[in-house]
This record gives C-alpha cells, sequence and structure tokens, in this order.
C-alpha cells in the first residue's frame, strides 16, 4: 500500500466559448447600466433643451428673481430663474430655468429686464433661455441751463499758416567751434 501523500493536480476542463461571451456582456450591461444611471439626467436634460431650442416657440419673458445656484459649467455660474412668460396666445404664467451664463453675458440679465425664451406648446412650464433683450439708452437730451453754441461767422478768412518753429539750440560741440 501506498502512503497517503499529496494528490496530483488535476486540470480544469477548457471553458466553453459561450461561457467567455456571457461573461463579458453580462460586464458590458453592468457598465453601461451604471454610466446610464450616473450620467443620464444630465444628459436628457441638455436633450431636452436642445429640443425647445430647436422645436419651441418664441416668446417675451420678464426676470423676476435670478440667483446663483453656486454650481459652475466651465468656469461660467450656473443660475436659476423665475421669469413671468408672455406668450402670444394664451395668459402670463410663471416658469423656472436653470442655466449656465458666462461671466460676461451676466452684466445683461437685471430683475425686471426682458429675456427671450423658447417655450414647449404641448407643455408651458418647459422653457429655455434664448437670451437678453438688451435695450439701448436713449441719448440725453442737451441741459437747457446752457446757452447754444455762437454759430461761427460766414465771412471769415481761412486760418492763419502755423508760424516756423524755432531753430535748434546749438550743442556743446558746436559753441566751442564758434569763435
Amino acid at each position: 500500500m501506498t502512503a497517503p501523500g499529496p494528490t496530483p493536480r488535476q486540470d480544469l476542463p477548457p471553458t466553453p466559448p459561450g461561457l467567455k461571451r456571457l461573461g463579458l456582456g453580462i460586464l458590458f450591461a453592468f457598465v453601461f447600466g451604471v454610466f446610464a444611471l450616473l450620467a443620464g439626467p444630465f444628459i436628457l436634460d441638455g436633450w431636452r433643451e436642445y429640443q425647445i431650442l430647436e422645436n419651441g416657440e418664441d416668446a417675451v419673458a420678464t426676470l423676476l428673481v435670478m440667483r446663483d445656484t453656486k454650481d459652475r459649467a466651465n468656469d461660467n455660474p450656473i443660475v436659476a430663474m423665475t421669469v413671468e412668460v408672455h406668450p402670444e396666445e394664451g395668459k402670463p404664467y410663471r416658469a423656472q430655468i436653470v442655466t449656465p451664463i458666462s461671466m460676461v453675458a451676466l452684466q445683461n440679465y437685471r430683475v425686471g429686464g426682458q429675456v427671450r425664451i423658447r417655450f414647449d406648446p404641448k407643455d408651458p412650464t418647459q422653457v429655455a433661455l434664448v437670451g437678453p433683450i438688451i435695450e439701448r439708452p436713449e441719448p440725453a437730451p442737451a441741459p437747457a441751463n446752457t446757452p447754444a453754441a455762437a454759430p461761427a461767422p460766414a465771412n471769415t478768412a481761412a486760418p492763419a499758416e502755423p508760424a516756423p518753429a524755432p531753430a535748434p539750440a546749438p550743442t556743446p560741440a558746436e559753441k566751442s567751434e564758434t569763435p
């Protein structure tokens, strides 16, 4: 009889090729599913805004409230706005807009100011910001207290020719040459 010792290593049977494909498919579905859960809402919001900008109806809105959300997109603030939409047909209503605005363009948005928006006619609460309506300031009228400038006389002669430029001062070397 032989003494019990270590048993010889037995090789496992090869994995069927279909099982490898199934494992890779499950791994791919898991990774894609996690990505869809994490990035899906951001992609969906961008797609919804794109669709409203492309297919929505134009309207003018009054900016009622504007606040910084403290979030940033490419160093630009993301602001939340409450606007009163004035559609061409129908009664005015309020809507919310959350969108990034560049630091340069932010100065064009003022509470009480007008903005251009587009809205989804099927769901008017879905609103996308197009841009501000910039009102050009009218020129200020001339003050009434100041006298008007006197008109120039009609028969004045042409201005005199300018006087010739003075001769340059002699340099120290030129002074020493003079007797």
